[in-house]
């Protein structure tokens, strides 16, 4: 919950100063604790008034202190209650990682125990902390980090490309020179003035005995042991969850009723586009929940003032971060439009990580497949590697890539990616570096909560991979399992979740078995035939003065892109966009200069 901000005794940032870059991200001014050799600076939560610090005498007049950040459930209980539970293992060094759940950080200190706080990471990796490598100060905000150093941050040029190939950063690297990413699989660098202890739940999937029907049913206990850990928090605090006309929200929403608890629904209603609300509307009506329609509006039917408040309300509340997938040019990504769904409850809870239950064919390779082929193909794309413009340049990314992503699994880099890695990759590397951005911002104003990314739960799914198949079959079974009338409503994919048509299913195998060689074969041809046009993004220069300042500033820097190629494709468009409002924002805090081979065509991931 909140923010904090940990430095060396001595030398914190002057207090104007870190007041000043609180509020900027959104914070009351915070609090000052001195902590043996480090002081902590913490902010509460901006929108629910729950307490995250705890204090209890220890002797001699001195006090332990806890801090809780992120969304910290433990055993099952309430807010308060398990923040005491935590406190009390901590003092007595019984801490169970195994009954936590959400993605957290906790900044402990027991005066008896040495001089020096403890951090502990969170066991899924989930919850993303920043440490300056100049100064040693770690925290749980970017724009905390950037607007509070004594001297400005330089731009990534490498990261930067790397990020507009693949959406996303891989820990420990960041946009910026200095700054440091850091999650339970990522430690920070070490110091003579707080100590570290990473969380991490083990992967190593487990053997699960039994056919399809055991497997179903095993996958189903971990969800709801996974729930039940967080049973005692959700009661007190009430849910709020999304829904759609997916899978993923229609098995959780299954699940979560079974606690019996407040509970609410939303749905985004999007422009031209009914499907998620009449499917959310039928589930919610069958479930007796009750539902939230909240309209959505794109950049194309918002006037310039508009797009330029919703662009400076999602900055701050995003910490500065563009993430793919995660667009800072709608509303739905700024801390009012969370404030109005959850409709007065404490959490959110969030279906993201359900595709691995379905083994879809975004990252599955036939049998084995080299691993700068899986990264051009999977991680990338062909029409990403399209828009790079120089070999040489493209090279050094894939291996940058390659080499963050298989460093992280533990991997050598020279070794085939197979079906298994190839889904490892989703829930230990994608869910905790994409996602964990989305979770870790969320949780500032809520209580965010996503199951299907929790480290134990993807474990135990790794463990039914040769029952999953490469269509939805086996979440629709776990969704008809628990209720076969909902599971009987239509879903946005055309067909209902209990009669998957034969079509559908040839075609996800003919992907999923196509061999590699054809797939890349393909892949390079449909890069071939990309056409440049960035007239959709013109027309949005057109209308809102603010982006296309942004897109002059990033193509400003030289990067060896076609950017009317780029700006062909939505996704891409929005994300140059994006980025560029960043850099502008950070004007003052990063220094940029023009890219130079030097710094595009180095292979390192640091």
């Amino acid at each position: 919950m909140g923010a904090f901000l940990l430095s060396p005794a001595g030398n914190a940032p002057a207090r104007g100063v870190l007041d000043e870059a609180f509020r900027l991200r959104g914070f009351a001014a915070p609090e000052e604790f001195p902590l043996g050799r480090a002081v902590l600076h913490l902010s509460p939560k901006t929108g629910l008034a729950l307490p995250n610090v705890i204090r209890r005498p220890v002797g001699g007049g001195r006090e332990a202190v806890l801090a809780t950040l992120g969304s910290p459930v433990y055993k099952g209980l309430g807010w308060r209650q398990g923040q005491e539970a935590l406190l009390e293992d901590l003092l007595e060094d019984r801490l169970d990682p195994d009954r936590m759940a959400g993605a957290s950080c906790l900044v402990f200190y027991d005066p008896r125990k040495g001089d020096r706080p403890r951090l502990h990471g969170d066991p899924s990796g989930l919850y993303h902390l920043f440490q300056d490598e100049r100064s040693g100060r770690i925290g749980s905000s970017q724009l905390i980090q950037l607007q509070s150093a004594v001297h400005p941050f330089a731009l990534d040029h490498a990261a930067l490309l790397d990020l507009l190939l693949a959406g996303y950063l891989v820990a420990p690297r960041t946009l910026f020179r200095g700054l440091r990413l850091v999650t339970s699989a990522a430690p920070p660098l070490p110091a003579d003035w707080f100590d570290w202890q990473g969380l991490l739940a083990p992967i190593t999937p487990p053997e699960i005995p039994g056919g399809f029907g055991e497997h179903l049913e095993h996958q189903i206990q971990v969800l709801r042991a996974h729930l039940q850990l967080c049973k005692g928090l959700f009661a007190e605090q009430g849910v709020d969850m999304g829904l759609s006309g997916g899978y993923d929200s229609r098995l959780l929403v299954l699940l979560a009723r079974e606690l019996e608890m407040p509970f609410s629904t939303h749905t985004h209603v999007k422009e031209k586009d009914d499907r998620d609300r009449m499917i959310a509307r039928r589930i919610s009506a069958a479930l007796g929940l009750p539902l939230r329609e909240e309209a959505t509006r794109p950049p194309s039917a918002m006037d310039a003032a508009e797009q330029e408040e919703v662009l400076q309300a999602s900055f701050g509340f995003y910490d500065g971060h563009v993430v793919e997938m995660m667009d800072l040019m709608k509303r739905e990504y700024t801390e009012g439009y969370r404030r109005a769904v959850l409709d007065g409850k404490g959490v959110n809870l969030s279906g993201v990580g359900g595709e691995i239950y379905r083994n879809y064919n975004y990252t599955r390779p036939a049998g084995r497949m080299a691993v700068r082929d899986w990264v051009g193909y999977y991680v990338i794309n062909y029409r990403n590697l399209a828009c790079l413009q120089d070999p040489a340049v493209r090279e050094a990314a894939v291996s940058r890539l390659a080499r963050s992503i298989l460093g992280a699994m533990e991997r050598p880099v020279d070794e085939p990616v197979d079906f298994l890695q190839a889904r490892r990759y989703y829930g230990e590397i994608w869910l905790s570096n994409w996602h964990g951005t989305r979770n870790s911002v969320e949780s500032s104003c809520c209580v965010y909560q996503a199951p299907f990314a929790d480290r134990r739960v993807v474990r135990e799914a790794l463990g039914s991979t040769s029952r999953i198949g490469v269509h939805g079959a086996f979440e629709a079974g776990m969704i008809a399992r628990l209720n076969p009338e909902l599971a009987a409503l239509p879903s946005n994919y055309g067909f209902p979740f209990t009669r998957i048509p034969a079509k559908h299913r040839l075609g996800a195998a003919l992907r999923a078995w196509l061999p590699n060689s054809l797939k890349l074969a393909l892949g390079r041809r449909r890069m071939a035939s990309l056409a440049p046009d960035r007239g959709h993004a013109d027309a949005l220069c057109r209308r809102h003065p603010v982006l296309a300042r942004s897109l002059q500033r990033i193509e400003s820097l030289g990067l060896p892109l076609d950017w009317d190629r780029l700006l062909a494709a939505p996704g891409s468009r929005i994300f140059a966009f994006s980025l560029g409002y960043m850099l502008e924002r950070l004007e003052g805090c990063v220094t940029t200069s023009t890219a130079g081979p030097e710094d595009l065509l180095r292979e390192e991931a640091r």
